[in-house]
């Protein structure tokens, strides 16, 4: 009797009763073919909670050509298969194995190679044999490319939604989505005029606005600190000025998961008055301050040599040189003043 695994996946809608339903279709199909489970298997959902399955390796709503990403548990059926644990891999077909012809093909050659059969029941088709390679690679082959024909359709239906004023992200902080429909937050459109204040006219560095903003209490949307790089996300969107950008990156190679970027003059660019937070002026003004930040940092230019490490110390966020300031002092528990000391931040 051989020992073997199923492998399926299971949508997050419904996810017990459909989890059920796998659970009695192999049970089913074990007993007719002769299998026995193996003493091994788990169900991954996507917010890492796993537990253990008996002989089932299920994952939550991930989809096919996810498997070096998000597929834990196919990852951990191909490391057990791999380790001896079983010698049999039941999957419905060869799209829920993989949808890509350079996974797929290798993973069966690494299972192969241990003698791991796979069983794909809609072609019944057995990957021990290797009479079975040509047509295994015409399956995924035509699974790879159904990939991109529906890349390419979400692709061409977003950008026909942008241009019809549509959002269909989650809203940029700042903003407000309901219906398809972007509007500006009032109460967070205040912090982000805020933001380009401190950087156009306080001329302070990314880490010093977030510093501050954490200071004064003011939280991110999830109620998380502020950080820089969620500040150079608000100083660099151009949403602010009103402008919807799309098409920034392109697919390389949809089933490894690798983009280009594409260059500003053949992004598509939808202007959008009623979404402005921003001038013109303050986003040029801003931009002019970045070009010399980042210029003055490639040529290690400082303001001053009062201290030890002045103008050798640069933010790689933003470019200013880091400046030292005084930390403020606390009291122990006899009450007496114990110094803050300093901490060296950008401008």
């Amino acid at each position: 009797m051989n020992t073997a695994v199923a492998y399926c996946r299971v949508s997050t809608k419904n996810q017990q009763s459909a989890l059920k339903d796998h659970q009695e279709q192999w049970i089913e199909i074990f007993e007719r073919e002769g299998f026995e489970f193996a003493n091994c298997g788990v169900f991954y959902k996507k917010n890492g909670y796993k537990e253990p399955k008996k002989g089932l390796y299920v994952d939550e709503g991930i989809s096919a050509k996810e498997y070096k990403k998000h597929r834990k548990a196919f990852q951990q059926m191909i490391e057990d298969a791999i380790n001896n644990k079983f010698s049999q891999i039941v999957v419905e077909d060869t799209t829920r194995f993989a949808r890509s012809i350079e996974d797929g093909i290798k993973v069966i050659k690494d299972l192969r190679e241990k003698g791991v059969d796979v069983w794909f029941r809609k072609e019944n088709l057995h990957s021990i044999d290797t009479g079975s390679d040509t047509f295994l690679s015409l399956f995924f082959t035509l699974a790879e490319n159904e990939i991109r024909t529906d890349s390419n359709r979400i692709k061409w239906k977003q950008e026909k939604l942008h241009k019809a004023g549509k959002w269909t992200a989650p809203a940029p902080y700042g903003y407000a989505v309901e219906k398809g429909i972007l509007s500006i937050n009032e109460k967070e459109k205040e912090v982000v005029d805020y933001i380009f204040y401190l950087y156009t006219e306080k001329l302070l560095g990314m880490r010093a606005i977030a510093n501050i903003l954490n200071g004064k209490g003011i939280r991110t949307r999830k109620g998380n600190l502020w950080k820089s790089t969620e500040i150079r996300y608000i100083l660099e969107n151009r949403i602010y000025i009103g402008d919807i950008v799309t098409h920034k990156t392109e697919s390389v190679d949809i089933t490894r998961g690798t983009y280009k970027k594409i260059a500003e003059g053949e992004q598509i660019i939808v202007h959008n008055e009623k979404l402005r937070i921003i001038s013109d002026e303050v986003w040029k003004e801003k931009d002019k301050i970045k070009n010399e930040r980042n210029k003055r940092f490639k040529n290690r230019e400082g303001y001053s040599t009062k201290h030890l490490l002045s103008t050798l110390l640069y933010c790689e966020k933003c470019g200013s040189t880091y400046i030292r300031i005084k930390k403020k002092d606390t009291k122990d528990k006899e009450r007496n003043i114990v110094s803050g000391g300093y901490e060296w931040t950008c401008l």
